[in-house]
């Protein structure tokens, strides 16, 4: 995991022996490199994670020579490349990569992305087979307790099938989503917080990204706790619970 943090800025952008540059990152961000002897930076400007559209312009003191290769991921399609000032369009195919061929650039010149970013919901299989996971682009989204309180545990709540996900507030930090979730006993469908999993729990909310499919039963369940409120007054050594409806799951009060 540290390693491959430690490896993004190299691999954001990157130069090929054949004089190009190649972008595999659609954030902003500034990239400074050497080719034909010139010194060529790209300066992108991103409206990622709210808005699928990003700006790379080059600032460079004098023309330079080049092919300009931008990433283009499945979850991104449709992507298209417009030059500005110049009759130069491209469709990416998804997947793939979008191939400016090398041409004379000059200060300024400036290359608009659009691409694809909306919520998308991952049908499980093998393990997760009957739950569903939220993403948003290439980020995966997690549902948080903490975030939800009137919602209750993760375990307990369904995402509801169909039900389009919705950006939270412009200004919400930590950036997240809104979709329609539901709960044994409650034939309302009410709309619940999803936060990047990689910001979730930070604040020790239980948090899950594979939720169970509302068209998908609950499993059958005896106890007569499920669901109900639990407290506790002395920490544990296993932080489970016997009230999400999960039998597998369950707590204990270390040293009581």
């Amino acid at each position: 995991g540290p390693r491959g943090m430690a490896l993004i800025p190299q691999l954001s952008y990157m130069t090929g022996g054949t004089g190009r540059i190649v972008v595999t990152t659609l954030e902003t961000s500034r990239f400074t490199t050497r080719l034909g002897g010139r010194q060529v930076t790209l300066e992108q400007k991103s409206g990622f994670p709210l808005s699928g559209q990003t700006t790379l312009t080059v600032r460079i003191s004098g023309p330079a020579t080049f092919a300009l290769w931008v990433r283009s991921p499945q979850w991104a399609a449709p992507m298209t490349l417009q030059l500005r000032g110049a009759r130069l369009s491209l469709q990416a195919p998804p997947g793939g990569w979008a191939v400016m061929p090398a041409r004379a650039w000059h200060d300024g010149d400036t290359v608009r992305v659009r691409f694809r970013l909306a919520a998308a919901v991952l049908r499980g299989d093998h393990g997760n087979k009957g739950k569903d996971a939220l993403t948003w682009g290439p980020m995966v989204m997690a549902y948080e307790s903490g975030l939800n309180a009137s919602l209750g545990s993760p375990a307990r709540v369904a995402l509801e099938a169909g039900a389009p996900a919705h950006l939270a507030a412009a200004s919400a930090k930590p950036f997240a989503l809104t979709a329609a979730v539901s709960a044994p006993g409650d034939t309302r469908a009410r709309p619940a917080v999803f936060v990047p999993f990689a910001e979730a729990g930070g604040k020790g909310g239980v948090y899950r990204v594979w939720l169970r499919d509302s068209r998908t039963a609950l499993a059958p369940n005896a106890s007569v706790f499920a669901f109900g409120e639990e407290s506790r007054s002395v920490p544990g050594n296993v932080e489970g619970s016997i009230t999400d409806g999960d039998p597998r799951t369950y707590v204990v009060t270390f040293n009581a």
